[in-house]
């Protein structure tokens, strides 16, 4: 049978040696194109895959057998390079192509589906929209905390704008999350947090997973605490942060600075004239109560060695957030403030800056839109240098470690140049 034009044609077979009351017959449907269809989820991971299924359709909205498409040139395009498209053998029914879309860059982009009619002339299906997403993540990547704490998990990554993600976790009694991302330890135990990120499918209109994460969560007791300090040798003059840590490093305070019912904290030094421990606020004038104390800001004031010390305290020690239902726990850790060095002739003060790798620092001095200042590092043409300062004063590290040179050149009105030289570890 060789289809001419569109239409309908009665088959009839006769056998003329058999005596059948009618011959056998077969009806034969001829139609043009009418139209391409093409579905497919409008997200994919970077690096994930998707299916995209395509159906050809008659004057009649009825589907053509997949069998045919190689003689109509069937072909699944993209509008740009971000996804790959691969044909799969296997599909759906028999009226359905299917093709695998491999996520390659982020971005948007459309697929189109073409046929050639009987003339030669392509017909395209309306464009379907896709995008590549990055990679989504659910942070912090662990958590721990206290019975009573809670902490908000955030994400990075996903479909742009972001979609609704629907939180689960595997055991409640250990902890509960609410559809927000929030988490509160409720009993001693292990979980994992899941978090799924749904788009629609456009032609049965349910919800499929296009991305998903986890998140561990522990719950655990306190069962001592230690003081966290930068260093223990201090200036004179300076200040340092310190904070309340658990025994391990992932009882940070977060585990625990907001349990319900609290903890409190509270400071001491064994001789107050070497040291200050004021609030973090205090610069404010700000007071807070002692159970948001769980980190201070310590004043080196004049030389000597000294006691700091932390009580931490449970407002209901039957709520178990302590092992063994203890009422407190303690540390106590020794520091020593010295005077800092200084030439007496000619009577300058040597300058350091202590930084991190792969961080920044807005110089400032006293001089700041009085005189012009111009900034410089001063390492030879043979070392590398550490950092890089801008003509604003923004002085940036990178991921090597060492120390560097700095000058700072004030050119003031008057005529006269004051120039501080300042190494920067």
């Amino acid at each position: 049978v060789h289809p001419l034009l569109p239409g309908s044609v009665t088959v009839m077979v006769h056998d003329l040696c058999l005596a059948f009351p009618a011959p056998a017959k077969a009806e034969v449907y001829v139609s043009d194109i009418q139209e391409l269809y093409v579905r497919v989820v409008d997200k994919v991971e970077i690096g994930k895959t998707v299916k995209a299924f395509i159906r050809v359709l008659d004057d009649s909205k009825k589907p053509f057998l997949a069998k045919y498409f190689a003689v109509m040139d069937l072909k699944l395009r993209a509008a740009s390079q971000i996804v790959s498209l691969v044909p799969l053998g296997e599909a759906l029914d028999d009226h359905t192509a299917a093709f695998l879309v491999h996520g390659i860059a982020i971005g948007q982009t459309s697929l189109t589906a073409s046929v050639a009619d009987r003339r030669g002339q392509r017909i395209n299906s309306a464009p379907q929209q896709i995008e590549v997403f990055p990679p989504f993540r659910l942070l912090p990547r662990k958590v721990t905390l206290i019975i009573g704490a809670m902490i908000q998990i955030t994400s990075e990554g996903g479909p742009q704008p972001q979609s609704n993600i629907i939180f689960s976790i595997t055991d409640e009694k250990i902890a509960s999350v609410n559809s927000t991302g929030l988490i509160k330890g409720v009993a001693v135990g292990n979980g994992t947090v899941t978090g799924v990120v749904q788009a629609v499918d456009a032609e049965t209109g349910k919800l499929v997973v296009v991305s998903q994460d986890k998140v561990e969560v522990e719950v655990v007791q306190l069962t001592a605490v230690r003081i966290r300090a930068p260093i223990t040798r201090m200036k004179t003059g300076t200040q340092m942060p310190v904070y309340v840590m658990g025994i391990t490093s992932s009882q940070t305070p977060f585990s625990f600075g907001n349990a319900v019912p609290g903890l409190t904290f509270h400071w001491s030094v064994t001789k107050r004239d070497t040291l200050d421990v004021k609030t973090r606020h205090s610069e404010a004038s700000f007071q807070l109560p002692a159970k948001y104390n769980f980190a201070m800001d310590v004043y080196g004031r004049v030389k000597g060695r000294t006691g700091l010390k932390v009580v931490v305290k449970v407002l209901d020690p039957a709520a178990n957030q302590f092992y063994n239902m203890a009422r407190e726990l303690s540390d106590e850790i020794q520091i020593q403030v010295f005077e800092k060095l200084h030439l007496v002739t000619p009577e300058v003060v040597t300058e350091q800056i202590l930084m991190s790798p792969n961080s920044f620092i807005k110089l400032q001095t006293n001089r700041d839109r009085v005189a012009s200042l111009s900034y410089r590092v001063l390492d030879g043409p043979d070392k590398v240098p550490v950092v890089k300062i801008d003509e604003r004063g923004f002085l940036n590290s990178g991921s090597l470690i060492g120390s560097s040179t700095m000058e700072v050149i004030s050119q003031e009105s008057f005529g006269i140049n004051q120039t501080i030289i300042a190494a920067v570890k």
